[in-house]
Order: structure tokens, then C-alpha cells, then sequence
């Protein structure tokens, strides 16, 4: 039995490196696993997927229109075999996987893994046997939003706690702030508007502007923008451009606070591995990040965002014991929710979906 997954390119992230527990739990349960991008990226994710034991094929190494991927995906199924389930990730793999399995007769099981809905998935999202969301709040937006019916739905989150409950050491208020968060360098993350919040946090509260210190790491193509306004804000000497690493624990564990201040997430893997360490949440209220500040977990930025993290930083500062508080609250939440029993429980259910797809329904053998 064989699964084919089609994402958009092999960009480090989340999203990629999640989904590395999924395929394993796949293939242990005896399906054959293929990975393809339609584009490269920055290839990240492909090094960790061949480290993981599966195959990772390239269809294109520069921008072509979506016609020529469906016909180079579907030579390139002609040549490594016929899958049982095209299971796809992003809006393009999403649109190309959705028509290959529609001319082939071979089912297709999509991911969401945000709550945002784009023209592109909207034309051909009725497609997809099933759709699995990568976290409650996704499963939501599948369902209330993109209008897929209930039965086509099933809520496997991706986050699973790979950490030993363990105490992290108090910020006591003395030393500096460390603030930290771990994402791609995309606008998406807002990571210039949290900057002008830092800024203004600094210009009001003075006496406070030489103990925070702040650190992001991860690349990406908004690089040049949250540089050009790191230096427009004159933040230099506290704010650091770490670039890519895969070690986010050891990173983590450097860290008071984790900030978070995306236009829109899924899942959201970065923060909810911070909240695994014990560390509080500096975030804007999108995806499953929603649910988990409700918590009392971290501190939520809504309104007017730059003022909205001035304001937590002030009340971090006059009260440091807040931080310990929600850093126990954050312990409690994703301990107890995100084991790895419960990772596996909502696994097996897919798995007897992806059964009830090849063994179930008719297909056309026709095509490849």
C-alpha cells in the first residue's frame, strides 16, 4: 500500500518538520511513503524527510504554471508507481494533488493547516475524500467556513510534547528580559510590527529599555524588511537575527517569554513547543493559539498590537512573578493535551479512514 504526499516545495518550517511523526506513524502501520514538492524552497524540510528514511522527489526547480506540474506529477507517478492516496500539504500541492486524483480515480486526503481559505483551494477543495485540520481551530474553519461536511473532517493535531516535564528557572525581574520566537521570516509573522511594540515599550518606559533583549530565529523572505526596521527603530543592540538552526529546544531553554505575533496560524508548532518548555506566550489570538491563551497561558495581543505589547511588557516588569505563574499554567496545558497518546489516538482514526478510502471506494484504475 502507497501513499504519495505532494507539498508545495520543501521549505524548513513547522509545517514540514511536523509532519515528520505523521509519516512514520504511516509507514509503521505498513504503507510505503513518497514526498514530493512541486518547487525546492530552501530544501530544509527535504533534509530532515531523507534523514527520516523517506524518498523526497523535486518536480520543478523554478516558477511554472500549475498546468505543467499536474502533467510532470503525473509522469512522475507513471515512473515511481501508482499510490493508493495522494495525501497533499499547502495550496499548491493541495490544487495539484485535488485534479491529479480527480483524472486518475485516486483518492486524495488534504491537509489544512491554517485558517485561511484561498481562491486557489476554494476551486477544488470539494475534491478531497477527507481533510484533516492540524488542530481544533482549523477543524473549525474547515467545516464553519470552507462548508465541508462533518464526515469529510477529522481533527489530527500536530503538535505532540517531545519534552520531560521539567521547572524552568524563574525570571526574577533582576536580569534581563529574554524574549524569543522561532518562524519563518515571512510577513505573515508580523515580526516588524512586533518591533515597533519593543520600540515603543522602550521610548515609554525608559527606566525598562536596557533589560529587554529579543532574538528570532529562522530565515526567510522578509529578511531585508525586519532588518531595514531594526534599524529604523534603532534596536540593534537588542534585537538579534539568529537565522536558521534545527536545535529549538536548546534555544528555548535560553528564553523568559516567547512571542508569537502572526497574522494568521494553524497549529502553530513554534509556540505550543515553547509552552512544552514552561515558557509563556506573547501572541496575537489566531489558530489554535486562540484557545491555548485562554489558559492563562501568556498574554494575548489584540487591538493595537505595538501598544498591546508595550502594555504586557510593563506588567511583566511591575509584577515578575506573572511569568512564573503562567509558565506553570503553560506546563499544565500542553502536558495534558498534547501527549503522546493523544497524538496517537487521533492517528488511528485517520488510519482507518485512509483504509476505508482504498478498500472501500471504487477508484479508476485508469491513467497510470
Amino acid at each position: 500500500m502507497k501513499i504519495h504526499y505532494l507539498v508545495k516545495s520543501f521549505e524548513g518550517g513547522g509545517t514540514g518538520f511536523a509532519m515528520i511523526p505523521v509519516l512514520q506513524m504511516l509507514r509503521e502501520a505498513g504503507y510505503q511513503i513518497d514526498i514530493t514538492a512541486c518547487r525546492p524552497g530552501d530544501m530544509l524540510s527535504a533534509q530532515r524527510f531523507e534523514a527520516a528514511g523517506f524518498p523526497c522527489h523535486t518536480l520543478f526547480h523554478k516558477p511554472v504554471n500549475k498546468a505543467k506540474i499536474i502533467w510532470k506529477f503525473i509522469t512522475l507517478l507513471k515512473k515511481t508507481g501508482r499510490p493508493d492516496i495522494i495525501m497533499t500539504s499547502l495550496t499548491t500541492g493541495g490544487f495539484v494533488g485535488q485534479i491529479v486524483g480527480k483524472l486518475l480515480g485516486i483518492p486524495v486526503i488534504s491537509w489544512k493547516h491554517s485558517a485561511n481559505l484561498k481562491r486557489t483551494t476554494a476551486r477544488t477543495m470539494h475534491f478531497s475524500k477527507l481533510w484533516i485540520a492540524d488542530s481544533p481551530s482549523v477543524g473549525d474553519f474547515v467545516q464553519n467556513v470552507m462548508k465541508i461536511p462533518p464526515s469529510k473532517i477529522i481533527v489530527w493535531p500536530l503538535f505532540c510534547c517531545e519534552v520531560e516535564r521539567g521547572v524552568r528557572k524563574a525570571w526574577t525581574g533582576v536580569e534581563p528580559l529574554r524574549i524569543g520566537s522561532i518562524g519563518r521570516l515571512d510577513k505573515i509573522k508580523n515580526y516588524p510590527l512586533f518591533l515597533e511594540g519593543i520600540a515603543l515599550f522602550r521610548e515609554t518606559y525608559p527606566q525598562y529599555a536596557n533589560k529587554v533583549l529579543v532574538s528570532i530565529l529562522g530565515e526567510g523572505p522578509d529578511r531585508l524588511n525586519i532588518e531595514k526596521k531594526i534599524r529604523d527603530k534603532g534596536l540593534e543592540k537588542c534585537v538579534k537575527l539568529l537565522g536558521y538552526s534545527p536545535d529549538v529546544y536548546n534555544y528555548l531553554n535560553t528564553l523568559d517569554l516567547y512571542a508569537q505575533p502572526s497574522e494568521y496560524e494553524g497549529m502553530c508548532m513554534a509556540a505550543h513547543e515553547a509552552l512544552s518548555t514552561g515558557l509563556p506566550l506573547l501572541a496575537t489570538p489566531v489558530g489554535e493559539m486562540q484557545s491555548s491563551l485562554k489558559n492563562d497561558v501568556g498574554f494575548v495581543l489584540d487591538g493595537d498590537i505595538p501598544w498591546a505589547i508595550c502594555n504586557a511588557l510593563k506588567d511583566i516588569f511591575e509584577k515578575p512573578a506573572l511569568l512564573e505563574e503562567k509558565s506553570q499554567n503553560a506546563l499544565d496545558y500542553t502536558h495534558r493535551y498534547y501527549s503522546k497518546a493523544a497524538f496517537e489516538k487521533a492517528g488511528q482514526e485517520v488510519l482507518k479512514r485512509i483504509g476505508y478510502l482504498i478498500f472501500s471506494e471504487p477508484s479508476r484504475k485508469s491513467g497510470v
